[in-house]
Parts: structure tokens; sequence; C-alpha cells
């Protein structure tokens, strides 16, 4: 597999790394809630007003910059909004970026909305709290109820000395929201940086009985990542997104995932050679498919990139010392837990290799048998992935926001392979997935024919079909309706037959869906290739088993770190 980028820029990158970059210590926290510690109950003895602002601030249309969470598994057992020290830290980082989802506000510029935050002189984890208005020429803001919920205040004393706000307060106001693409993109770079804590490697800390919550929440972010198609603005962004999102679905083995991920982001790193986050994704997925030595070269160059995050020490670490360069790794993996002390992968690799020990990565899944001795291919370009199975020949290609959920082959049976789709958005505001289904067998001669003339009777028995125009010639193709698990399905079935082998292609979806996937859905099926057919791919749809990067010409050396 090819990385998507020269060795040209990997001495460039590697030109400006210093030897050691050791991270500071984290002071200990003043404050027990920024501990990664479960929450009691109802924030029982807990300072609430962080929960009640930023559920107000949510209710603006505000993003959360990050959370606190159970940082040992997936789902996390905890979850909990920063507190108000954290807090005033975040919101002044955001305030200094240009592109931050806060800004600053005035002492004398307060507007309903706006939110008050004190670090300083009010308790262990300060306070904050959201303005509701005016009242009688005073501020009103929201507080913690004495129970649960909230309540309003005149003038609290905590945040005003009588009609202006103290010193020791700070204000700010919503500049990004959460409809707006840049929030969209801001909160799944922070969920996705949440879930690489805990997913990205195997085995993933997923707690039993968690796998189908985690493999829904993977394909929740893999779909929003893809939807920025919607704003060109933020191309570069829908597919550095895309790439972490396969690049967790790959360590969660998900099927076609990790040949998606190396496409995708190679992809990125071809255009952007310094995206540090797309290089520490590539890291990921090469140590998923065993290859240290491409995963060291590139964790290695990735040191170098400005304001690259602590976690590429990690990922050099762990590549290390599945090589067996115990010392060195050992030297990476200090560095990280100096700046991330309490991740439970470092932890968990500190324990295997202690006394210098070697640690082996898990091996990847045996490929997909589609019969005896023989395997089914997966690949992927930037915006598709394929199979191709050459005991059925057949091939086929489906969107990347797709989710191959399973296959099966047996002489008996044939070949089965099953499929997720994108979600779609109802009119209603509700959003869902289809299923789609493809079917191979090899029939004798007298049962072929029937097969195909009664596909959709015998698939759907108590539908109501229609026969619509075929979308591949010689083929049949019927739309159904039926009533089924308490909702109306309407979905589309292709049937063929060609040189002995039927192959059943099966759209189901409800009424409020189909409409938005029909055409998607026409796009896959045309993809069908069969052998003996006089088909032919254009180049612009043609999978390939690693997308060629063109080149990238050299960046210039990035600058020197600042001296610590």
């Amino acid at each position: 597999m090819r990385l998507a980028i020269s060795a040209v820029t990997l001495a460039a990158l590697l030109a400006g790394a210093v030897a050691s970059r050791a991270e500071a210590a984290p002071a200990p926290a003043t404050c027990l809630q920024d501990d990664p510690v479960p929450t009691p109950a109802g924030y029982a003895g807990w300072e609430r007003s962080a929960l009640v602002s930023w559920e107000e601030v949510e209710r603006h249309g505000g993003v959360v910059p990050d959370i606190e969470e159970d940082r040992t598994q997936a789902p996390p057992a905890w979850w909990r909004y920063p507190s108000p020290i954290r807090t005033a830290t975040l919101l002044a980082a955001e305030a200094k970026n240009p592109k931050g989802l806060y800004e600053a506000v005035g002492r004398a510029d307060l507007q309903t909305g706006d939110i008050v935050v004190r670090a300083t002189g009010a308790g262990a984890c300060g306070k904050m709290t959201v303005v509701a208005g005016t009242l009688h020429d005073e501020w009103v803001t929201v507080e913690a109820a004495p129970a649960e919920g909230q309540a309003t205040r005149s003038s609290d004393p905590i945040f005003f000395d009588g009609k202006s706000l103290r010193a020791e307060a700070f204000a700010y106001r919503i500049r990004v929201k959460k409809d707006n693409s840049l929030g969209h993109v801001r909160e799944l770079e922070r969920d996705l940086t949440h879930l690489e804590r805990t997913i990205s490697e195997r085995p993933p800390l997923v707690v039993k009985r968690g796998a189908g919550a985690v493999d829904e929440k993977v394909h929740d972010l893999l779909d929003e990542s893809w939807s920025l198609a919607a704003d060109p603005a933020f191309v570069e962004e829908r597919r550095l997104l895309t790439g972490r999102a396969l690049a967790l679905a790959a360590a969660l083995d998900w099927p076609a995932a990790a040949e998606e991920a190396a496409a995708v982001l190679d992809d990125v790193l071809g255009r952007t050679p310094l995206r540090a986050d797309a290089a520490l994704s590539r890291v990921a997925v090469l140590l998923l498919a065993g290859d240290t030595a491409k995963a060291i070269t590139l964790a290695e160059a990735a040191t170098a990139i400005p304001e690259v995050p602590p976690r590429v020490h990690y990922l050099l670490a762990r590549a290390l010392i599945a090589a067996g360069k115990a010392a060195d790794g050992a030297a990476e993996l200090r560095r990280f837990r100096q700046a991330d002390p309490f991740d439970a992968l470092a932890v968990r690799l500190a324990a295997k290799s202690s006394a210098g020990a070697t640690v082996p990565l898990p091996a990847a899944p045996a490929p997909p048998a589609d019969g005896p001795g023989s395997t089914l291919r997966l690949s992927a370009t930037p915006e598709r992935a394929a199979l191709d199975s050459p005991r059925y020949g057949l091939e086929l290609q489906w969107p990347i926001a797709w989710r191959l959920t399973a296959f099966a082959a047996t002489p008996e049976s044939g070949l089965l392979v099953d499929f997720a789709t994108g979600r779609v958005l109802r009119d209603d505001g509700e959003a869902e997935r289809a299923t789609v289904v493809v079917l191979v067998q090899h029939p004798d001669a007298a049962a072929a024919a029937a097969l195909v003339r009664k596909a959709g009777r015998n698939m759907f028995p108590d539908a109501k079909l229609k026969t619509l125009s075929p979308l591949i010639p010689g083929s049949r193709r019927e739309q159904f309706r039926e009533r089924a698990e308490g909702a109306t399905h309407q979905g589309e079935v292709t049937t063929l037959e060609r040189n002995g082998t039927v192959t059943f292609l099966i759209l189901n979806a409800t009424t409020a869906s189909y409409p938005k996937l029909k055409d998607e859905y026409a796009t896959f099926v045309k993809s069908l290739v069969l052998a003996g057919s006089t088909a032919t791919r254009s180049k612009a749809t043609a999978p390939a088993a690693a997308p060629k990067a063109t080149t990238p010409a050299a960046p210039p050396p990035p600058p020197p770190p600042p001296p610590h």
C-alpha cells in the first residue's frame, strides 16, 4: 500500500524535528470535576453551574469545545461538560482563534445568550452562567436550581458588582453555531478525537455488549463527515474527517474499511502533506495492517509537523515496540504519558511492554472467502469501495458512506452480501438507514428462469409489485411496497441471469427514505459487472487496489519548535 507522501517531503519534515519533544506534565487539577472520575448521580456535592449553563448554551445553538468522559471504554461509562475552570481556559483559547467557536465580549456589551465565567474566587471549580436578559435594568442570569433543573437570578453578586461585571468574571458570545458547517466540523473533530482514545487499535476498548452502539456511532460520524459535500468550502475537511472515521471503522474490523481509509487518507496527504491529523490516522491504519516500517517512517515525519497532537508519540511508540525497538518505544511512550497520563491505550501498552518486552500487533482478520480456495477482493478509491468475487464472477461498487455489514458464501446458498446505506434525513427531521442485499446463486438451468421471473414475489410475497424499466440490459426490475415491522417499506429488486448465474440486488427502505435513496441505489446496480459481460467501467469509477496518488511537491521545511 503506497503512502501519498514523497521521500523529499519526509526529509523536509524530519529536517525540522528535534531529537526530543517531551511534553510538559499537566498541573494537578484544582477541581475534582476535571479529573477522570465518575460523575455522581445528579452531580451530588459537585458544582452544577457548568451543567446548567452548557445545556443553555446548546439550546442557543452553541458547540461544546470539549467534553469530559470515561476514557477507559466505549461507550463511555460517564460523560459531563467541562467545569467552569476548564471552560474558562477553553473559551479563552477559542476567542484567540480567528476561526474559534466563541468570541470575547466587552464588559459593557453584554447580550442575552452570552456566557459569563468566573474561574477565581468562586470555589474550587469556579462558576459560570448564561445571560437570560434584563429586569429593572439588572442582568438576569441562568442559575443551577437547589435541586435539579435551573432557575434565574438578578444581579448575581458572584458575577456582578451591582450592574457591572466583576473584574474576575469574563464574558463570551457564540460566534459559530452548530448548524454552521464549521460548527459541525468542530463537533465531528471532538467526537472523533475521543473515540480515537479507545477504539483506534486492536483490540478496541469496547465494553461487553457495547459493540452495536459503537458501530452505530462510528457510522453516524462517517455519514456526517461525508455530508459536508453540501458545502464546497469544506471539501478538505470532508475528506479528512471521513478518513478518520474510516480508520476507526478499520480498527473495528469492518469489511473494506481498511482499504477505504487508506484510499481516502492517502488522497488527503497527497493534497496536503502537512495535515497532522491525517498523518496520525494513516499511521493507525498502517499499524492495523501490521506494517510497522511504514508506520515508523510516517510517525517520525509527523513529529516535525507544527502543532502535531501529542498522540504522535503514542503511535510512534506503538510501532517501535511492535518492531522490537523497545528502548526507543519506551522513550516515546514516556513523552506521550507526560502529556496525557490518563490515556487508557497508553496504560495498557506500558503494562504489556514493561521490562523491555516486544508487544506484537494483533493480526488482521483473514480475507473474506467467497468459496473454497477463493478470496473475495476488496478495494477502494477516495470516493467508492468495491468488491470482486472471482468465484462468482462478480464486481460491484458502493458509496464510501455505506457500510458492508456482512457476507457469507456456501455452495448451497451462494454468495450473500449485506450493506447498510448512509443515513437518510426524512422530511420529518428523523434519520434512518436502509439495507441493500446482494445474492448470487448457481441454480440448475430449469430453476434459473423461474427465479428471475418470480424474484419479487418470492422475496416479498405480501407486497404490491410494480414492474419498472431495467437499469441493466437483460435484467428484470420490480418495485415493491409492503407493511412490515410497524412501517410501510418500499424498495426495488433487480434480477439478472447470465451464464447460469442468477444475481439479485435488493433495496429495502421505508416509504420516507426510498425516494432519497433510489438514485444512489441505481448507480450501485449499474456498477455491477459479471464475468462474460461486455460491459466495461468508466475510468472515473473503476476501482483500484490502492489508488496511486501523485507525488506532491516538497513543502518548505517547517519552522523549528519554539524554545521550552
